[in-house]
């Protein structure tokens, strides 16, 4: 498995039409360093597998090596400019007991990630003893299959209760989206930590859609009987910035008989000013559609406390660190007393989010948190349904 060392600088340089051009110099220079009876392959943007056919380890290494060193050794030319490019790559041998396709690859993928973290440049082997490990990291149990087209099976929805504190809203939930690994069973992860893995295999648009539409159509199926909710869906800014996002919204919006107000999108703070006017823009149109905007990490980025107006947020999600720190740290009642104020002054709502227990809900009623979601109030449920009319101590 041969994965291009810093693939997010040197994608950000040479755009999305210099990807084949990359493809096509990696595939020559593969040629010339490979037997006839090896077969290169590409897998994914910035990676590329090789099944070697040698007749010792050793020899396999040699021919590992070749390949680094000569990758480092010729720069390469496009646009004008030379990009010096280095590769992790890891190496797994195919024999002995009989394995699956995605074991297979997620061995080669694992040596090659922990090439990667090692710096880079660098070959490493799979070992088997050491690869104990690694199903802990459930990125490396879902990484090998990130590269297919997800699964339906693999794709997990858990709703949350938003639970109204000094706020008045009820019938409002948290989505939680997490990929299962198909080879590790109970091997999980979420929507923020699979962010990175989705964009690096193209397919983050493609799992903010699908979210999208579960939520939809969950909707479609509660306002059937009778229940009005408002879903919090997790959003890249990314997707967010498409140029056919609310007319796709919209269309769907329609086709379900919904209107926009059920619907709320959770946004990362720091990218969304990032993206500036055009940020705006989108949650502006929005907007018109119903559509609400909730600011994530809030308190985190500082930048994003003095933008809030001009980000026109309907909601702002606190740090978890300063909701799992109050009553322990006496300065953070004081910040958080502080961003509910600015919050508030700007004409949004804030939600504590992880509010593991009661004692640290009653503090942020005490200081005008509007909502709050957490173990303190309910488990991850399979379907959005919670008795809000219940007193909360």
């Amino acid at each position: 498995c041969i994965a291009i060392d810093r693939a997010q600088a040197l994608r950000e340089s040479i755009g999305i039409s210099g990807l084949a051009a990359l493809d096509n110099h990696i595939g020559q220079l593969l040629r010339s360093q490979l037997d006839v009876t090896d077969i290169s392959a590409h897998y994914q943007d910035f990676h590329y597998f090789v099944l070697l056919h040698r007749r010792s380890r050793s020899e396999m290494t040699m021919a590992a090596e070749d390949i680094r060193s000569r990758l480092a050794e010729q720069p390469w030319m496009h646009n004008g400019t030379d990009h010096v490019l280095t590769a992790s790559i890891g190496l797994a041998l195919l024999g002995g007991e009989p394995l699956g396709v995605d074991t297979l690859v997620s061995h080669a993928e694992g040596a090659q990630i922990a090439a990667t973290h090692m710096g880079g440049n660098r070959v490493l082997w799979y070992e088997a003893r050491e690869a104990a490990l690694l199903p802990s990291d459930p990125l490396l149990a879902v990484r090998a299959v990130m590269g297919r087209r997800l699964k339906s099976e693999q794709a997990m929805f858990d709703f949350l209760p938003i639970v109204p504190l000094a706020g008045k809203l009820s019938g409002q939930f948290d989505l939680r989206f997490r990929v299962l690994s198909t080879q590790n069973p109970g091997a999980s992860i979420g929507y923020d930590e699979l962010v990175p893995a989705a964009t690096e295999t193209n397919q983050l648009a493609e799992i903010d859609r699908l979210i999208l539409q579960h939520t939809l159509e969950m909707r479609g199926e509660q306002l059937k009987r009778g229940r009005q909710l408002r879903i919090f869906v997790p959003q890249s800014v990314a997707s967010l910035l498409s140029a056919d996002l609310c007319w796709w919204l919209d269309r769907e919006l329609k086709s379900h008989h919904l209107s926009g107000t059920g619907l709320t999108l959770n946004l990362p703070c720091s990218p969304l000013i990032d993206a500036g006017e055009r940020g705006r823009e989108r949650i502006a149109e929005l907007r018109k559609l119903g559509v609400r905007v909730c600011l994530n990490d809030f308190g985190r980025d500082w930048a994003a406390v003095h933008a809030l107006k001009l980000l026109q947020a309907d909601f702002v999600r606190l740090d978890p660190t300063l909701v799992h720190e109050l009553g322990s740290i006496r300065s953070i009642a004081d910040t958080v007393l502080a961003l509910v104020r600015k919050a508030h002054a700007a004409g949004a709502a804030v939600i504590a989010p992880e509010a593991d227990n009661l004692n640290r809900a009653h503090l942020l009623l005490r200081l005008g948190v509007d909502y709050a979601v957490g173990p303190a109030f309910s488990q991850p449920l399979s379907q959005p349904d919670f008795d809000f009319s219940r007193p909360l101590w």
